[in-house]
């Protein structure tokens, strides 16, 4: 007897019509034309009524070209581009026939959300089946999908970022999608051959249903709070050792141009179908939930034999191409933008695959621990900003250690005085700081290379591994995306899935004060936040304070 193969239908062509009498053709999985013959009668071309919904999708938005770090240029987030399809045989009890599956994979739709579409596909007659659909998918994906079925698993091909989520958004595809739940329906001899579309009608009334569509990835922007006119270029920063709001220029500034942000812990693979759909974020699942699955503990925790090849990390310095190929640039804050509907709303971000984690190992970690190693797992946010002092330690002409006062309005003057300088590191080896750097102990008082050499020179407990040393004067924020959080602190805290990042969501995050400087590499250093999660075009009113862990 001759085994049962998937079947693999292909339509390219871009009229219906065309489509469906001429190129359409069912393919074996091993690449050899399937029988279309007496030993196939039951299949035939049909026609499926589909009204295709892209949840949550508002007002068209796109990813700009002009945004560092976005993918493949100009995005439209909500097109409809190209449609898969999969219709699988259920017996009396509902049980899939996989190995009976039909896929139809049709390119070139262009519909937009809401769009009734006319699918040509090939179908049994009188044979009750489930029906997926999906937008914008690699045929890579929808194979996948075709072999795993509703737990079927995608790994990309890459590690690298920006290739990883280009197998999930570019120009030319748009935005994978997938639906959120199968429909039920039966093909009769009136929706063979070109005559009556069949319709998705689970309520009876001869209406055709909407199929809903979520998008694949999550999507994740920082905005910015900034001094009023003439200053809305500047961040708003507060007092040395506090959270309240520094006048402008009174010891120091961060530019908006000078900040750029990653996401990191990026997930390299997802499950096509999402685990769960329309109940609490805990009964989300990914591929990599398990902590436990992922993590042990020997004289650190780290990541268990190839856990780590399940995310993308940064380990690069912060001037690295890795680093500047995938930051994106935060925007400044505008309360005009940010509801739901507004003419000009927010739309730019990074990209990321779905994930979750649980929390089944945090009860064995100290209360340090449980700031930093879940970062390990879970997909974090990493801010580089730049901090220029206004009071700067150097060495005056009568060989003193002097302090140098730029003035409120001296950004300009404070950013040009701290040059480029060869020098030592902390391990005593020729270094060269570039322009903006400049050093600290305490984080309140900063020194110029000679300030910093002088005062070591005066004091004999004090050494050059003393002070910290920000290059071009930045330093790293970090943050959960989402999760708990501290009272006493206002960070947010790791909080098992409810930490993750969700498909089809706009994680948006506003910072209305900095706390600077912030540090120069540290992973424990982390943000204050207040953040919710928010759907895609939900364009949300989160705040965040960002805040060193001093």
């Amino acid at each position: 007897m001759e085994a049962k193969m998937k079947r693999y239908c292909l339509n390219v062509a871009g009229a219906l019509a065309a489509c469906l009498m001429s190129v359409s053709s069912c393919i074996r999985m091993d690449g050899t034309d399937s029988p279309q013959d007496e030993k196939e009668p039951e299949l035939v071309n049909a026609w499926l009524s589909l009204k295709l919904n892209v949840v949550s999708s508002g007002a068209k938005t796109k990813v700009s070209d002009d945004v560092e770090g976005a993918t493949n240029g100009d995005i439209d987030e909500n097109a409809i581009k190209h449609l898969a399809m999969w219709l699988v045989p259920v017996d009396d009890n509902g049980v899939e026939d996989w190995d009976e599956t039909i896929m139809t994979y049709n390119q070139n739709v262009n519909l937009n959300s809401l769009d009734t579409y006319i699918a040509p596909v090939k179908a049994r007659l009188n044979v009750p089946m489930n029906l997926y659909v999906a937008a914008n998918i690699t045929t890579s994906v929808a194979g996948a999908f075709l072999e795993g079925g509703p737990e079927a698993v995608y790994n990309a091909v890459s590690d690298d970022y920006q290739e990883t989520i280009s197998e999930f958004a570019s120009t030319e595809r748009g935005i994978a999608m997938f639906c959120m739940k199968k429909a039920s329906i039966i093909f009769d001899d009136t929706n063979s051959e070109r005559t009556t579309p069949a319709k998705i009608d689970e309520d009876g009334d001869g209406e055709t249903e909407n199929v809903d569509l979520v998008r694949m990835l999550a999507k994740v922007h920082m905005l910015f709070r900034c001094y009023d006119y003439p200053n809305d270029g500047f961040v708003r920063i507060t007092e040395p050792g506090s959270l309240i709001e520094a006048p402008f220029g009174k010891f120091g500034w961060s530019r908006m141009e000078d900040i750029s942000y990653i996401l990191n812990t990026v997930n390299t693979g997802t499950r096509i179908l999402q685990s769960a759909y329309g109940g609490p974020y805990d009964s989300f699942t990914d591929i990599n939930h398990s902590m436990s699955d992922l993590l042990m503990k020997g004289n650190e925790w780290k990541y268990k034999a190839e856990a780590a090849d399940q995310f993308i990390g940064f380990e690069g310095d912060l001037f690295s191409d890795d680093w500047n190929a995938r930051a994106a640039k935060p925007e400044i804050y505008d309360r005009t933008r940010a509801p739901f509907g507004s003419a000009n709303p927010y739309y730019r971000g990074l990209y990321c695959l779905e994930n979750t984690t649980n929390d089944d190992l945090l009860d064995q970690m100290t209360d340090d621990e449980k700031k930093y190693v879940p970062f390990k797992v879970a997909t974090h946010l990493i801010v580089k900003a730049r901090f220029v002092p206004r009071y700067i330690y150097t060495v005056a002409s009568d060989g003193s250690l002097a302090e140098i006062d730029h003035g409120a309005d001296g950004y300009d003057a404070a950013l040009a005085y701290l040059t480029e300088v060869t020098g030592e590191n902390e391990d005593g080896k020729p270094h060269t700081y570039p322009a903006g750097t400049f050093f600290t102990q305490d984080m309140q008082n900063f020194y110029d290379y000679a300030g910093m050499l002088k005062l070591i020179e005066a004091d004999p407990e004090l050494s050059r591994k003393n002070f910290a040393a920000y290059p071009g004067g930045y330093g790293l924020y970090y943050s959960y995306i989402y999760g708990g959080e501290d009272t006493h602190t206002g960070q947010v805290t790791f909080a098992g899935t409810d930490s993750g990042v969700f498909r089809n969501h706009y994680h948006f995050l506003t910072c209305s004060l900095m706390k600077v400087p912030a540090t120069p590499g540290s992973i424990n250093q982390l943000m204050m936040v207040n953040s919710k999660v928010v759907e895609w075009n939900d364009m949300g009113k989160q705040e965040i304070t960002v805040k060193p862990n001093i």
